[in-house]
């Protein structure tokens, strides 16, 4: 289990989209520690009435947007949808606060680099997105470095790289997970397999929040969310599938998705310089998602 290890004394915290996989993880870590208020927020349209209220009448040190689409193939069909959910309801957020003295962190996405050629990718690196979703992300990120030099609103963006966990009812786990429960023998895949990715546990996300929460300058500035190791997807599916399934074989597809990167791993050296560390490595993450999907799904 994750430490906390807040330095705050107290704070009152929004989490919007507190409803989602990553959301409700943030609320439950939030919820840990006594001294903090934590206002769980699902995410509809009206919602920023709601948090606007709660800006006015409580003095809210923390406003965390959780929401948004992660669906890169939809976005790709549909990025006009893909737009409102990861930017629209971002800019009216970020226009509110302007009004209120209150952090504020944006989960973007390691799909902003789309297919760099830099390994391990840094912050600084060229943004090459190769998907509306990654694009819509991108601009999101403008948008709080925007609020951040002309309103001094604190903002931070988190480029999550490949998270996985319990709750999560989508992605790579979630779909082999159903597929081993199919009656074939074999579990089919989409792509080559030869595609990397850079796994990070739910957990270990809260407490890279925490380092940026304490320790930023949240200017408007960028941090890569990840574990620092890249991972063959390939690897990833054969042992998922020997501690799900084990006698189901494998095999891919060989066609391309349209949107996804190849391959990616993260230079992790600004969220590491603040004292984040990882305290789940891959193999426990994976079980206790196993357990989860089994228990749940």
């Amino acid at each position: 289990m994750f430490t906390v290890q807040f330095k705050y004394p107290q704070m009152n915290i929004i989490i919007v989209g507190a409803n989602g996989f990553i959301g409700s993880h943030l609320a439950s870590f939030f919820n840990k520690i006594d001294a903090h208020n934590v206002f769980a927020i699902n995410w509809r349209e009206e919602s920023i009435v709601q948090i606007k209220e709660l800006c006015i009448t409580h003095k809210i040190d923390v406003l965390i947007n959780a929401t948004g689409s992660a669906n890169v193939a939809l976005s790709v069909k549909s990025p006009s949808i893909d737009f409102e959910a990861n930017v629209l309801f971002h800019f009216k957020l970020l226009d509110m606060l302007k009004d209120f003295h209150c952090k504020y962190i944006y989960f973007s996405s390691a799909a902003v680099y789309g297919n760099t050629q830099q390994s391990p990718v840094l912050e600084t690196a060229d943004m090459n997105p190769v998907s509306p979703y990654g694009w819509h992300k991108y601009f999101a990120e403008q948008m709080c470095k925007e609020f951040a030099s002309l309103y001094h609103v604190q903002t931070a963006s988190l480029r999550l790289f490949s998270v996985f966990g319990p709750g999560q009812t989508k992605m790579l786990f979630y779909d082999l997970f159903n597929k081993c429960n199919k009656n074939e023998d074999f579990v089919e895949l989409q792509g080559s397999g030869t595609d990397s990715r850079d796994f990070i546990y739910v957990e270990d996300v809260m407490l890279a929040v925490e380092k940026v929460l304490t320790l930023a300058p949240m200017q408007g500035e960028c941090y890569n969310i990840a574990s620092g190791v890249e991972r063959n997807i390939n690897d990833v599916a054969v042992a998922f599938v020997k501690l799900a399934a084990p006698n189901k074989k494998i095999k891919f597809s060989g066609n391309s998705i349209p949107g996804y990167p190849s391959n990616w791993k993260a230079d992790i050296s600004l969220i590491s310089n603040m004292g984040f560390v990882a305290e789940t490595n891959f193999e426990q993450g994976l079980k206790q998602t196993i357990q989860w999907l089994k228990e749940n799904v």
